[in-house]
């Protein structure tokens, strides 16, 4: 196997997506509503029909969360290419071979 990284470092700058006031400014600060295995049941119930809370190990359904997020929450993927408003792709930040 290559080593890619052979006389490089590598830098975790990964930012999770939370319920915090610190990620993002105000107006693009994420928001993630939890469902616990009670509130699933109906979303469960509606794509499965027929099934019966009594068939679920201990009449639980999944729990799930529910995200709103803008594109620049979080880790960005992109970088360092991006798309710019005329749809080309340029290098942006810090780039080296």
């Amino acid at each position: 196997m290559i080593n890619l990284l052979q006389g490089r470092r590598l830098i975790d700058l990964s930012v999770t997506l939370d319920n915090n006031p610190w990620t993002d400014p105000p107006p693009l600060l994420p928001n993630i509503e939890y469902q616990d295995h009670q509130q699933g049941w109906p979303e469960m119930a509606a794509m499965f029909p027929g099934l019966e809370k009594s068939q679920m190990p201990g009449e639980e359904a999944w729990a799930s969360e529910r995200l709103t997020v803008t594109p620049h929450n979080g880790t960005h993927m992109d970088a360092p290419l991006a798309l710019q408003l005329d749809h080309q792709r340029r290098r942006t930040g810090v780039w080296h071979r």
